[in-house]
């Protein structure tokens, strides 16, 4: 898998449902996080610990995240546990509301080495921030978009573009903390409709336009949807083709169909054509 920093796609799967880690797995998807906090309910968490135990630990391991409830001892000492295990699987520790930089520091200090995802879902997480971001351990930013939604008092549906306009700050706040930090772009909340995967890809697409590097997922159909949603489409690819093939392509700037391409535009160019889906396909073999 890619590292943590690099990852596109992250699926959830509850952790009190072992039966689905092995297709989670197989989903293609970059990281399976198993979710302890809102998928389990409170009288399954202890069974649900166990389960993820086991799997992480297991041989061969599980390779997986672990969402925690950041104010569980529990969940903590289970991560500690499986972070101190010869040959496990955690490859990170995703914590929710994430808010306050003390205590995500403590989390990071208890599974050294081990990658942090902080997931913001607060007024108070957006406004620290900066401070989050410059936790030692914390690699990327993911956003929680409906329970943020809820604290700021957003009213309008989730995924419409009123619930867009009134996220947009918020979205680019991490955008901009990732990037001062020399952190991964940050990860996008998961669309709430996992029955239609167009939903998934338009979602995922308007995430990479503001400077996302992935989507979170909550079903395995979503997984394909948000790859093609963060990849080059073919005009783009087509564009930046045109671009870094004119015949004034070295120059410090030039006129391309009307429009003027310096420097940013060029790197831009490179940027999509250096994406893995951009690359031409091998051609068959005799």
């Amino acid at each position: 898998m890619p590292g943590i920093a690099d990852v596109v796609t992250a699926l959830f799967v509850p952790g009190d449902r072992p039966d689905r880690f092995a297709k989670a797995a197989a989903s293609g998807a970059d990281l399976v996080i198993v979710d302890l906090e809102d998928a389990v309910g409170d009288g399954d968490k202890a069974a649900a610990r166990e389960h993820v135990r086991s799997a992480l630990i297991g041989s061969p391991p599980l390779g997986a995240a672990v969402r925690i409830d950041g104010t569980s001892p529990a969940d903590l000492e289970l991560v500690t546990g499986i972070a101190e295990s010869p040959g496990h699987g955690l490859l990170a520790v995703v914590v929710p509301k994430a808010a306050d930089p003390d205590a995500l520091s403590r989390i990071a200090r208890s599974v050294p080495g081990i990658p942090l995802i902080a997931l913001v879902e607060s007024a108070r997480g957006l406004a620290n921030a900066r401070a989050l971001a410059e936790v030692a351990g914390v690699e990327r930013f993911a956003l929680g978009a409906l329970d943020l939604a809820v604290d700021l008092g957003v009213g309008a549906d989730p995924g419409s573009p009123a619930a867009r306009e009134a996220l947009l700050i918020a979205r680019s706040t991490l955008v901009l903390e990732s990037r001062l930090a020399g952190l991964g772009a940050p990860i996008d909340s998961p669309a709430t409709d996992f029955r239609d995967p167009l939903v998934a890809e338009e979602d995922a697409r308007y995430a990479a336009g503001l400077g996302f590097g992935g989507k979170l997922c909550i079903h395995p159909a979503q997984v394909p949807a948000v790859r093609r949603g963060f990849a080059p489409t073919p005009a783009q690819r087509a564009w930046a083709l045109r671009v870094l093939g004119a015949p004034d392509a070295e120059a410090a700037a030039f006129q391309l169909d009307g429009h003027m391409v310096d420097l940013p535009v060029v790197l831009r160019a490179r940027r999509i054509l250096a994406h893995p889906e951009a690359q031409p396909e091998a051609p068959a073999a005799d």
